[in-house]
C-alpha cells in the first residue's frame, strides 16, 4: 500500500465507492458525482451528490528530502438529500431521527465514512496525502443546508432535508 500521485477523478471515484460501500448502496443512481451549479432533480427517497470545488496549493509540501510534490487541497462538498414525508405537519422527528431512513442517520454515516479516513484507489494504493477532514460548512450551491424545506415551485421535491457537508482532501497531483 503505497502513497501515490492521483488525478482528481480518482479521488472522486474513491469517495463515491467509500460512500456506497459504507452505506451498503447497490444502486448506481443514488450516489452521483456532479459539477453543475444547480442542484439536479431526483426521483427517489434519498440521494447523495459529490462535488469537487476549486483546488488550492499546499505550500508546506512543495519540497523536502530532495523531492518535489505538487500537493493540492480541495474541498469536496457532499450533499445528502432525503425525502421522507412521514411526520405530522408540526414535527420532523421521524424524518430526521428514524433509525433506518432518518436524515441525521445518513449524515452520521457519511461522517463515519469519510472524516479522518484515508482514500484508496482500486489497487489499494493510498491516494490522499492526509486523512480526509470535515471542513466548515458554507453556502454550497447558493444556499445554506436545511432540514424539511418545502419548495412551493417544485411540488415533487417537497419535504426534503438537505445537508451540505464539506470535507478537505489533500492529495499529490499527478503532474507530468
Amino acid at each position: 500500500m503505497a502513497q501515490i500521485k492521483s488525478p482528481i477523478a480518482d479521488i472522486l471515484k474513491s469517495i463515491k465507492t467509500a460512500i456506497k460501500t459504507s452505506l451498503s448502496i447497490t444502486n448506481d443512481t443514488i450516489v452521483k458525482i456532479v459539477a453543475r451549479d444547480d442542484i439536479p432533480m431526483y426521483g427517489g427517497d434519498f440521494d447523495i451528490l459529490v462535488k469537487a470545488n476549486l483546488p488550492f496549493p499546499v505550500e508546506e509540501f512543495v519540497s523536502g528530502a530532495g523531492r518535489t510534490a505538487s500537493v493540492l487541497l480541495r474541498t469536496i462538498t457532499i450533499v445528502i438529500r432525503t425525502r421522507l414525508g412521514v411526520d405530522r405537519s408540526d414535527t420532523d422527528e421521524r424524518s430526521l431521527m428514524d433509525p433506518v431512513y432518518g436524515h441525521l442517520r445518513r449524515e452520521e454515516q457519511i461522517l463515519n465514512c469519510l472524516h479522518l479516513k484515508f482514500l484508496y484507489n482500486t489497487n489499494g494504493d493510498m491516494i490522499s496525502a492526509e486523512p480526509v477532514r470535515l471542513a466548515e460548512p458554507n453556502a454550497a450551491w447558493g444556499e445554506i443546508a436545511h432540514y424539511n424545506k418545502e419548495d412551493a415551485d417544485k411540488s415533487s421535491q417537497r419535504q426534503i432535508s438537505r445537508s451540505f457537508l464539506n470535507f478537505e482532501v489533500k492529495y499529490i497531483m499527478d503532474v507530468t
